[in-house]
């Protein structure tokens, strides 16, 4: 695999663990941030937990996407090697927010060639009492499945409960920055404090790479067609509630056949084994 980080210790992190940790916010620029989201109206307040990339106000995405751009995008060339960012967002996790289960994130270019980062900063301290992620390290290196609009969670087929043992809970400090490979078992805590957690998010992709949208016509294990879409970073401020994206963009129908691959590989790694004794007697 070719070198991705600028910084070598974080190549290794990365290849280990599928993840690295990066100082990214200077205190003036969370403030500017944290301005902007207390200016800008989501449509989305009152919800528990949202991000906005998920709200139906055009204007506001792409404000929140600039201002986000014009602060992490100068950042990139000081992180990566040759990537490029797709589009910027805000999550947020109010108090009494449920836990995010285990999950992996959409894949926004061809994972066969290229890897996808997404950037996940917060604003404010962040522990497993107010909303940190959690992931299960190393697990990006077994996962092939594609991932879109209406792709099945492939960790909601595994046999056995997921090892919990097996999950690093992933304590960060205001502008301390996450990035990790879509492809990283992940999830996030409940925020049990009366402070609203506000993070940002970017997905970056390698420079050159086409930004590529799987969409599936339904949720199920045994539908395996997913259609595939060529698109530009602004369908991702207009689209949010996942409308098929126009057939002139449409790129091929993939075929999901790794997907019990991936299954299987979370069941044999990842899950809690039977103790000999259960085994014998049942």
């Amino acid at each position: 695999m070719r070198q991705l980080f600028k910084n070598i210790v974080q190549q290794h992190d990365y290849d280990r663990d599928g993840f690295v940790r990066h100082a990214l916010l200077t205190p003036t620029e969370i403030d500017g941030l944290l301005a902007v989201y207390n200016q800008l109206n989501s449509g989305l307040e009152g919800s528990k937990f949202y991000t906005s990339h998920t709200s139906s106000d055009v204007e506001y995405k792409t404000k929140v996407d600039e201002a986000i751009q014009a602060i992490l995008g100068p950042k990139f060339n000081d992180i990566f090697i040759d990537y490029k960012p797709v589009f910027g967002f805000y999550l947020v996790k109010a108090q009494g927010s449920e836990t995010l289960h285990l999950h992996l994130d959409w894949q926004f270019t061809d994972e066969r060639q290229h890897v996808g980062f997404n950037i996940w900063c917060p604003l404010v301290d962040v522990a497993k009492d107010n909303g940190a992620l959690f992931a299960i390290p190393g697990s990006h290196k077994l996962i092939k499945v594609l991932r879109g609009y209406n792709t099945p969670n492939p960790v909601t087929f595994t046999t056995r409960p997921i090892d919990e043992k097996q999950m690093v809970t992933l304590p960060l400090k205001a502008g301390e920055a996450l990035i990790f490979d879509l492809r990283l078992l992940h999830g996030a805590w409940p925020n049990t404090l009366p402070q609203t957690r506000i993070a940002i998010g970017m997905v970056a992709i390698p420079q050159g790479a086409d930004i590529l949208h799987f969409w599936a016509s339904k949720e199920a294990r045994e539908h395996r067609e997913v259609e595939v879409y060529k698109m530009e970073p602004s369908f991702y401020m207009h689209n949010y509630d996942g409308t098929k994206p126009p057939q002139e963009h449409l790129k091929g129908v993939w075929n999901d056949d790794l997907r019990e691959q991936t299954i299987e590989n979370i069941n044999q790694a990842y899950t809690v084994k039977k103790r000999w004794l259960e085994r014998i007697f049942g």
